[in-house]
């Protein structure tokens, strides 16, 4: 690891994982989960200073996220920006979240 601060990108799309990484890996070291298993491991392993999180992340979705990352010292207090496909699916999760997102990206 670098002494950059550390973004964890969990997405499942490939490409958009590669271009968030080619725009801020100059920046920033970058951690790439394509799950939300494997970004549950990271988090908790490497303690980044930023999650971005895409709502629909298979395994373990947005809300089981930070409901997990909530009970472990340290991953509580991360940064995390909610990524998400639509106007409607950010309206959905909040109606339905307790609404302990941190920030959220449309």
């Amino acid at each position: 690891m670098s002494d950059l601060p550390t973004i964890l990108i969990a997405d499942q799309d490939a490409h958009f994982r590669g271009e968030l990484e080619a725009i801020l890996g100059q920046d920033y070291e970058i951690v790439l989960a394509t799950d939300g298993t494997d970004a549950f491991e990271a988090a908790t392993s490497i303690y980044p200073d930023l999650i971005l999180y895409e709502h629909r992340c298979p395994l373990i979705g947005l809300e089981q996220f930070i409901h997990a990352a909530a009970t472990v010292p340290r991953t509580n207090e991360i940064k995390l920006i909610a990524l998400f496909d639509s106007k409607n699916d950010e309206k959905q999760f909040h109606s339905e979240s307790s609404n302990r997102i941190i920030g959220r990206w449309v």
